[in-house]
């Protein structure tokens, strides 16, 4: 499982300030963007929190797109609440920065946020349609009819 950003920032490893040996995985959301991702150098720098708020952050510095590989146009773009995947060398920059190192890292997941939250179903409206798509009353004829949704025969 992905280190959550906390565990990222206590790492033991991000205490020097040598990138680590190892890869880590961190989950968190998109809480600000310093670059997006640009076919000109195919990186992005950005800062993840747990909720996507800022305060408690960790750097993904000049981090690379899915599959490690550059960035190229109409490739998704990343934006704030966005959950991420990032894996990637972790080092504590001057000591006092953690964060992934400089394109030692790379995009694993990118779940892009919708804005589509609390989704309510409303009660269907007794609404009647024939098969081309047309609004009737009542079916006067037998066929086939769509009824608040369902297909309905009547004979």
């Amino acid at each position: 499982a992905p280190l959550t950003v906390a565990d990222a920032i206590a790492a033991p490893e991000v205490v020097g300030t040598k990138a680590s040996t190892g890869d880590f995985y961190v989950k968190g959301k998109i809480c600000s963007i310093k670059y997006e991702y640009s076919a000109e150098y195919g990186t992005a720098t950005y800062n993840i929190s747990e909720d996507g708020s800022e305060g408690t952050e960790f750097t993904v510095y000049s981090s690379y797109y899915l599959d490690n590989k550059k960035w190229q146009e109409g490739d998704n773009q990343i934006a704030v609440g966005d959950e991420v995947i990032v894996c990637g060398k972790i080092i504590n920059y001057n000591g006092n920065t953690p964060e992934f190192a400089s394109k030692q890292n790379y995009l694993v997941a990118l779940n892009k946020a919708t804005g589509i939250q609390n989704v309510k179903i409303s009660k269907a409206n007794g609404a009647i349609y024939n098969l081309t798509g047309q609004r009737v009353g009542k079916p006067t004829q037998k066929g086939i009819y769509l009824i608040n949704g369902k297909k309905v025969l009547v004979k």
